[in-house]
């Protein structure tokens, strides 16, 4: 058996932490997915942007630095995918449907209660009161923590003073810096 070097186990360990590799199986780190969602079901946590660009079918819609935008679906509305990455790191760190909300209040509580109800049949009730009323002109969200220990928000805000309904995955584990 040869020594293994500090820099091999910092790489090794990275790389573990990273989902290129799972220390119990080998198996990658899957990114949990809804039924109802568009995207490539192969992209992991810890990918970089060039392999989701090489793994994802939907069409680009912008590149940034660190995020990649598709056109996706959420239960047959349309949707946008981002994808973002870690600055530091360049890996994959979040993933997001997210859908500008126009028109009447009405409107944004519908789209919100139709996603709601969809993530319940597939994940069950979220942590907290899931039956709150839902007001468009304040920030709502409702989470779950799934066995995998990834995170799922379903959110209602505003981005430049637009207000969004966006579903949030987040890796269980945060990168490693």
């Amino acid at each position: 058996m040869f020594p293994i070097s500090v820099h091999t186990k910092f790489l090794w360990i990275l790389l573990c932490t990273l989902g290129h590799f799972a220390i119990a199986d080998e198996a990658p780190l899957g990114i949990a997915s809804v039924g109802f969602a568009s995207g490539n079901s192969d992209v992991r946590w810890g990918h970089d942007i060039k392999t989701v660009k090489q793994l994802e079918s939907q069409v680009l819609v912008q590149e940034k630095p660190h995020a990649l935008t598709y056109e996706a679906q959420l239960g047959a509305v349309a949707y946008e995918l981002e994808y973002l990455f870690d600055k530091q790191l360049g890996a994959l760190e979040e993933k997001l449907y997210y859908r500008t909300i126009t028109g009447q209040n009405q409107a944004c509580r519908r789209e919100f209660a139709r996603v709601l109800t969809m993530l319940i049949e597939s994940y069950g009730r979220p942590a907290g009161d899931a039956n709150k009323a839902i007001n468009c002109e304040e920030r709502e969200s409702r989470r779950w923590a799934l066995g995998s220990g990834e995170g799922v928000e379903l959110v209602l805000d505003s981005w430049k003073g637009k207000p969004y309904i966006g579903l949030r995955f987040r890796p269980a584990l945060p990168l490693a810096r």
